[in-house]
């Protein structure tokens, strides 16, 4: 078993977990429209094509007992979200070429876009690591956690 929390996820919704699938989304599905919506934001996609875009998603990821979500591997550092996002951004690809509504859309040029974008993330795993940080602080002597709250937060 892993340490990280959406590892953990991951393969608990692999085993089935209703309240794990759940979670997932809630967890991934302000990332996934982040990514839907930087992808086609020049097509002037409707919001409930969006939304459709955005069920596809998550359905296709459990689709096959899970044969998307069983792909994940983490190598080179790649976390979780990451991998969603990716998953997002080649949906939303392809969900254009299939309307035809733009022209021809590079997919290097998108990519490269939301390289360059600010992470939708980072405000959630910056708030996820403060909850991580504060709850190994709190299992330290009572001495040892003033010191650490005096050196740092203060």
């Amino acid at each position: 078993m892993t340490d990280d929390p959406d590892k953990q996820l991951l393969e608990r919704c692999l085993q089935g977990d209703a309240a794990a699938w759940d979670r997932f989304i809630r967890r991934f599905s302000p990332l996934v429209y982040y990514a839907i919506q930087k992808v086609v934001h020049a097509a002037e996609t409707e919001a409930d094509e969006i939304a459709d875009l955005h069920n596809d998603i998550f359905l296709s990821l459990m689709e096959n007992a899970g044969r998307k979500l069983r792909q994940y591997e983490g190598k080179n550092g790649c976390s979780v979200s990451t991998w969603i996002r990716v998953i997002a951004i080649r949906a939303s690809i392809d969900h254009l070429k299939k309307k035809k509504r733009t022209a021809p859309l590079h997919e290097a040029e998108v990519e490269s876009a939301l390289i360059q974008a600010p992470q939708a993330t980072d405000h959630l795993v910056e708030d996820e690591e403060k909850r991580i940080l504060k709850q190994l602080i709190d299992e330290l002597p009572p001495g040892d956690q003033l010191f650490l709250r005096l050196l740092y937060y203060e």
